[in-house]
């Protein structure tokens, strides 16, 4: 830990001045928040919260992932959390949100050289962002209940059962997301007096009905035997009476396909015949979201019922307490952005957007885990990647021994500049045999076993 430190001495003043830095906006944003009428106790808590999620986890994070490329690890990732943190607390378009991006940024310019510069590996830099979040209103703080005890209510008037099932008085709102995140700095204590509370009620496992709710999702665990019919009741009640946008039900069809029973204020709906009905014709992504949607409620951990706080007709409803949220079908939260390399080899598709799984199948291809049937990430570049058909295309190329302009040796990077090409024949020059310049690589074989393509090699002598 010495050495560590020692080595890291510069990030150390730097973690140092910025959470004096952020602890004195932090403050700012704590008398802003009073000022505006929030919760005296959670705008103070909020302040250790954003100054350990902001910077020192972050700055942490940075650190770590300088320390692997240096070793070399094959695949690096890194979460930041401050946007996320800010967003849920303050709104996405707060300008504290915003503010933490810019010390985002600064990490990544921080990581990129040092993956640049690995010894061991060549590094690509990814960045992208999971999901957009979604200006949320608070179902606890605009209907004055929690929606565990709304669920209650409602198990309890429709389910004659022994077990407890009924709201419980002084049942707390408290949101858990924001305690959630300071765990990764290693502080059960200090997520705990986060919460203001021992998570793990025992009253609450003990019963009947469990709500495991957080941002736009709900999940409802009914601990007893129950009819479609009563989880259809349940459902409309809550959808009609307890200010729940969407409840839904699993359920299949005459021909045995799954489907969804969607309970609305306006009325009955279904997955997937109802989907424009549901999500809107306009949602940019509508067949995806209503299959992953249909996935979710059917999933075999998700429960009898899943509720939702997204609605096409109206404002987003959070379970829990905050201002934005992410996890649902909304089109704001189903939007996300990847800046990758242009000439990343992605997964076939005929969707125009990314998924993760398109990401995680390119990582894979680079890694040389799964056969390279791939197109290129930008096909508007002026440089005509896709050839016609019955075309012939030749290319020279002048590798300087395969190094760049970074002074390392890279056969593959260089394969990877000529595949973005697509070339039938390839004519190389200054390619390196076994010379201590270059490594000893037998560049000609390396290459060729890159590009999947028969060698000539020949030396000769520059005259």
């Amino acid at each position: 830990m010495v050495l560590f430190v020692l080595l890291n001495i510069v990030s150390g003043v730097r973690v140092v001045l910025l959470i004096v830095f952020e602890l004195f906006m932090a403050i700012i944003d704590f008398v802003r928040g009073v000022i505006g009428g929030k919760n005296l106790l959670k705008e103070l808590t909020f302040v250790p919260l954003r100054v350990g999620v902001s910077v020192l986890l972050r700055e942490l994070v940075t650190i770590g992932v300088k320390l692997d490329a240096a070793r070399g690890l094959p695949v690096i990732h890194a979460n930041f959390l401050g946007y996320d943190e800010q967003s849920h607390r303050r709104g996405p378009e707060s300008k504290f949100a915003h503010w933490s991006l810019k010390g985002l940024d600064k990490s990544i310019a921080r990581i990129w050289p040092s993956a640049k510069l690995s010894e061991h590996r060549e590094y690509d830099i990814w960045v992208y962002s999971d999901h957009g979040q979604e200006p949320t209103q608070s179902y606890p703080v605009e209907f004055s209940t929690t929606i565990e005890s709304t669920v209650r209510e409602a198990v309890a008037r429709y389910c004659s059962t022994p077990y407890d099932v009924a709201p419980r008085e002084n049942e707390s709102s408290v949101d858990y997301s924001d305690a959630q995140h300071i765990k990764l700095l290693g502080s059960k204590k200090l997520s705990a007096w986060l919460s203001g509370k021992d998570q793990t009620d025992k009253q609450a496992i003990n019963s009947a009905v469990q709500v495991a709710a957080m941002g736009p999702i709900g999940l409802v665990y009914i601990d007893h035997d129950i009819s479609l019919v009563q989880l259809k009741e349940i459902a409309t009640s809550l959808a009609k009476y307890s200010h729940v946008p969407m409840a839904m039900v699993a359920d299949f069809d005459s021909k045995g396909d799954r489907m969804v029973h969607v309970e609305r204020a306006d009325g009955h709906w279904k997955l997937p015949a109802d989907k424009q009905i549901i999500f809107g014709q306009h949602h940019p992504f509508l067949e995806d979201v209503c299959s992953d949607m249909i996935n979710k409620v059917h999933h075999q951990f998700a429960g009898q019922t899943t509720l939702c706080g997204w609605h096409a007709k109206q404002a987003p409803i959070s379970f829990r307490i905050e201002n934005g949220a992410h996890g649902g079908p909304g089109d704001q939260e189903t939007h996300a952005f990847a800046l990758i390399p242009e000439d990343t080899a992605l997964p076939a598709r005929e969707r125009s957007y990314l998924r993760f799984i398109d990401l995680h199948n390119a990582a894979r291809t680079i890694l040389d885990e799964v056969p390279k049937v791939y197109q290129v990430v930008n096909q508007s570049s002026a440089v005509n990647y896709h050839k016609p058909n019955g075309c012939l295309r030749v290319m020279t190329y002048n590798v300087h021994s395969c190094i760049g302009m970074d002074g390392k040796v890279a056969p593959r990077r260089i394969a990877r500049v000529i595949n973005r090409y697509m070339p039938d024949i390839i004519a190389l020059q200054e390619v390196d045999v076994n010379r201590a310049a270059s490594l000893h690589i037998d560049q000609a074989r390396a290459l060729a076993a890159e590009l999947n393509m028969n060698l000539y090699f020949s030396s000769g002598t520059l005259l």
